[in-house]
């Protein structure tokens, strides 16, 4: 029993090593998407969706399938002088001809196919916000990486200013001066860090995992300013849009629901047949029965052609709300290409600022080892150079974000999982 027990302990202690690894393993880009998708509520309420119009689709294809009855029932009849009984058993069907030949199930299948795009798009919803999430994260985490450097630039500074102010070369107010300069990059850095961890925490829970500490990203192989090329715009992109393709498919239902009015003009076929025990002594004893018949809609006021008015009506209103998306969807692409086109060219005049305050910044620590500029000029130096790598970086991120939303509004699901590539 001993052995047992310490097998199972070390079974149960596997198990949960195993999972703790799995937690703090690396979460990659295409991973991080999949499992936004697959913990969305409304994914998978989509998805319930889909089943349930699934099996309206069968109920309605039903309707056009002949009903097939059975009756057993007997009953007695008391009159004056005597009294008897009568049992029957009937076998009867009922076929609507309206639903066979009109079809009225193809609507219910293009609903299937509408809750189909529906979850598209919400797919492609839950994984741009986890895309938006990863990307702020790295970009917030270079930052961060950034100041560091900075800050241990500071430091050595910091030792310089101080051994030159004890070789009475310079004075106390350029270390007080370099202290404060440090604490600004610390705080700075503090910022970003609380920014980091509420990114990360907000990404754990839109991909279920149980905590954000867990939760730890892996970098995109070939750099984020890599990837921040502009997309190629089309005529075609809005046409692409999943809002679009639901409301297409809706008009397509709507459609077929306005043909499917007509069915209720056509009539119902009705078969049956059974046997009688009739127990009536005047009557000519049991007989079998036979029965077939028709059943035409004569007058039903103007129900049907009321319901053919409001179905061409709510098909024309599909056809403007679709009208609206569309140009709402090109004025978005239009909106999104423009700003990031106005954001590389700012990244380009970013990237020669940074260029130039590197050699500034090289001139001025020989400077200010030779005494020529004063410790303020020379911090003033490094935190522009600072101030322009942040602002690099601040570009990159939003460069990224418009990208990332260039392709959800596009509905291109693939070129946004290649985003990590």
């Amino acid at each position: 029993m001993k052995k047992i027990f310490i097998l199972s302990v070390f079974f149960v202690f596997s198990l949960s090593a195993m999972s703790l690894r799995a937690q703090h393993s690396l979460l990659s880009w295409q991973q991080c998407l999949q499992q936004a998708k697959q913990h969305s509520f409304l994914v998978q309420s989509g998805q319930s969706q889909i089943t349930v119009a699934r099996q309206m689709a069968l109920l309605k294809k039903a309707q056009a399938i002949p009903k097939i009855s059975g009756e057993l029932a007997c009953e007695s009849h008391f009159l004056g002088g005597y009294n008897f009984g009568q049992e029957w058993a009937l076998v009867q069907a009922d076929w609507s001809l309206g639903d066979f030949l009109k079809k009225t199930n193809r609507a219910a299948r293009q609903d299937v196919i509408t809750r189909r795009f529906l979850v598209k798009q919400q797919e492609l919803e839950a994984m741009g916000n986890a895309a938006v999430l990863y990307i702020a994260i790295l970009q917030t985490q270079k930052a961060l990486q950034l100041l560091n450097i900075q800050l241990r630039l500071m430091q050595k500074h910091k030792m310089l200013t101080t051994s030159m102010w004890k070789a009475g070369l310079r004075t106390q107010l350029d270390v007080l001066q370099t202290q404060t300069q440090m604490a600004t990059f610390r705080e700075d850095s503090v910022k970003l860090l609380m920014q980091t961890e509420n990114l990360r925490h907000t990404l754990a829970m839109r991909l279920g995992w149980p905590s954000g500490d867990s939760l730890q990203i892996a970098p995109i192989a070939t750099g984020t300013s890599r990837k921040l090329i502009l997309p190629v715009q089309a005529t075609t992109l809005a046409g692409q849009n999943p809002m679009v393709r639901v409301l297409q498919s809706k008009i397509a239902a709507q459609r077929l629901r306005t043909q499917n009015a007509a069915a209720y003009r056509y009539p119902h076929i009705s078969l049956g047949g059974g046997w009688f025990a009739d127990g009536d002594p005047t009557g000519d004893g049991n007989y079998w029965l036979i029965r077939a018949g028709i059943r035409m809609p004569i007058y039903e006021g103007k129900s049907i052609k009321t319901l053919e008015t409001a179905s061409v009506a709510q098909k024309e209103s599909l056809q403007y709300q679709l009208q609206h998306v569309r140009r709402e969807t090109m004025i978005k692409i239009n909106r999104l290409t423009e700003k990031m086109k106005r954001l590389l060219d700012m990244m380009k005049i970013q990237k020669q600022r940074i260029e130039t305050l590197k050699k500034s910044a090289q001139f001025a620590e020989t400077n200010f080892k030779a005494g020529l500029i004063t410790n303020l000029e020379y911090l003033d130096i490094r935190h522009k150079l600072t101030d322009a790598q942040l602002k690099l970086e601040q570009s990159r991120l939003s460069f990224a974000l418009n990208l990332i939303d260039y392709y959800v509004v596009t509905g291109q699901t693939g070129k946004l999982m290649a985003l990590g590539e």
